[in-house]
């Protein structure tokens, strides 16, 4: 007993001993900025607290303006979004969880993480560090079973590279693309985004439109959330607008610099192509990437592509160019991982669908760019089921996002995904007058918005609710009681082309033991476009087990 007692007392130890080295420390502050001040109240949902503020325009977009050094700006956004950041944390750490059910195996990656992240703020920097720490203090408090709370801010801006390495939960999968010169309608410069970043339908409903006036460099724009200061899509005052897509990547065994981070620093201090390349080409990144850098002052797009071992720059010679999720570079291109990524992924059936629609216009406008965009079918305007990855829009984007850099203009869709209206923002104007402007203006140009897609009022977007509500129900990890035939027939009226409506029938008749209804569905399901290689292995490998189950009895 005393021996057992004196192993327990050691494991115990170290556990402790491991849990305290992993525990990242928030730097100490030069900046002296009141920590009590507290933001006034201007309207139901404008805030102020002194030159920064924090509003909800009329298009239900949320809006931010922080300026100052570094932890004064990110104390003001803590203070300023303290419930968007208790919101987002509550619906990311949610999801998490339905992903990891065990405890026991969600402490361990708990443990891990903190373990590979030790030296994040390394590589995130004193500057940005300050920032996160400012914003950490708005952290809510029933988290700290995670970590401390500048620990969490701090990890939870390498969620999305860590995304990028975890295909088989869909949470990454973006689209871009340009036009200029001949290709433009009137010659300038647009690109248009989606950042299917997926965490779930509540993770994309409160967006933010930031915009930041730093101490030191550039003023710029993002599109953000909560308790996030890196830029997933943003442009900055000299029209350099940049976006991130994920290529294929091993998960991260150590710590880097978090793509989003490295996007704000190209916006904050960058102002053309050769500046952001050199930029890029410095930093170490957790996972591969392809940065999308558009810029004004040389009136072209390029794809700067990034693995662990090479920076690329890649350029067109037409005036039009594409980026999906694999590289497209010779250095780059003929990787096995690469080439593997294209094989087993929907990244290029999309990029070739997105060639074939630019295509078919002659000029192309910023509405041409957002009906690119919200684009539901396959090549040839195939029904490919709604939501399928194969898709531009893939009815999950946390925003969509058109920029015009010359103009210093940029659009954003009010969700849900890509379907509200694109709302307009001139950042030129804004910033001239950015401190003073109140809750009375909407900082949007209502004579540029893009209207909704009709989608969105439709009886085809009623059903793909339906769907989703079924495909939460069959596809349950546990076998869902109550569900009959007739809830099957729903489920396929809902979205009958979309091979995940029968992998999930599939699935949920094989836990009841029906191997042959389940054979059927799945044996459907192979038959339709499925986007990505495993989630045909999943279906190819049930209809075999349930076929040999048939067999013996």
């Amino acid at each position: 007993m005393t021996v057992l007692i004196i192993v327990i007392a050691i494991i115990a130890f170290l556990v402790l001993a491991f849990a305290a080295a992993v525990i990242v420390l928030p730097p100490r502050e030069t900046e002296n900025p009141t920590l009590d001040d507290a933001p006034i109240q201007t309207a139901e949902h404008s805030w102020r607290l002194g030159r920064n503020w924090f509003r909800k325009s009329q298009s239900g977009l949320w809006e931010l303006y922080v300026e100052g050094e570094p932890f004064e700006r990110g104390l003001a956004t803590g203070k300023l979004t303290k419930e968007l950041i208790r919101h987002q944390e509550a619906v990311f750490v949610g999801e998490v969880q339905k992903i990891v059910t065990s405890r026991i195996y969600l402490t361990f990656l708990k443990l891990l993480v903190a373990a590979m992240n030790r030296r994040l703020g390394k590589f995130i920097g004193k500057e940005y560090c300050s920032e996160i720490h400012g914003v950490s203090l708005a952290a809510p408090a029933e988290y700290a079973w995670i970590g401390p709370r500048y620990q969490r801010m701090l990890n939870y801006h390498a969620a999305h590279d860590i995304g990028h390495t975890l295909q088989s939960y869909h949470l990454v999968g973006c689209t871009a693309f340009s036009v200029w010169g001949s290709r433009s309608a009137d010659g300038s410069l647009l690109t248009g985004r989606n950042f299917d970043f997926y965490v779930g339908d509540e993770f994309s409903k409160e967006k933010i439109v930031n915009f930041c006036s730093p101490a030191k460099g550039f003023r710029f724009a993002s599109v953000t959330w909560g308790g996030m200061i890196g830029c997933p899509s943003g442009m900055n005052e000299h029209g350099l607008a940049v976006v991130v897509n994920g290529a294929k990547s091993e998960f991260p065994n150590r710590s880097a610099t978090p793509v989003s981070i490295l996007v704000r620093e190209v916006l904050q201090y960058c102002r053309n192509i050769q500046d952001a390349f050199q930029h890029i080409e410095k930093r170490r990144i957790f996972v591969s990437e392809s940065l999308i850098v558009s810029s004004a002052e040389d009136k072209r797009t390029v794809i700067i592509e990034k693995s662990r071992s090479q920076t690329v720059l890649f350029e067109v010679a037409a005036e039009q160019l594409i980026s999906t999720n694999h590289f497209q570079s010779k250095e780059l291109y003929h990787d096995k991982s690469n080439q593997k990524y294209i094989a087993e992924s929907p990244s290029a059936y999309r990029y070739e669908r997105v060639r074939e629609l630019l295509d078919g216009y002659d000029k192309i406008s910023e509405r041409e760019i957002a009906a690119v965009l919200r684009d539901k079918l396959g090549h040839g305007n195939e029904d490919i089921g709604q939501g399928n990855e194969k898709a531009v829009d893939q009815l999950l984007a946390h925003h969509s996002i058109i920029f015009k850099p010359e103009a210093r203009i940029f659009w954003v869709s009010c969700g849900p995904y890509t379907e509200g209206a694109y709302m307009a923002y001139d950042l030129n104007s804004i910033f001239s007058q950015a401190p003073i402007i109140d809750e009375t203006q909407e900082c949007c140009i209502a004579e540029l918005t893009i209207p909704a897609d009709p989608f969105l009022n439709s009886a085809a977007h009623e059903q793909f609710k339906t769907y989703k509500k079924y495909l939460a129900a069959f596809g349950s990890r546990r076998l869902v009681q109550g569900l009959n035939h007739s809830d099957d027939e729903a489920f396929i009226a809902s979205n009958p082309k979309m091979f995940s409506v029968y992998s999930a029938l599939g699935d949920h008749y094989y836990k009841k033991k029906e191997y042959g209804i389940a054979a059927k569905y799945w044996e459907t399901g192979m038959s339709l476009h499925c986007p990505n290689l495993h989630e045909f292995e999943h279906m190819q490998h049930g209809f075999e087990k349930a076929t040999r189950k048939m067999a013996k009895k």
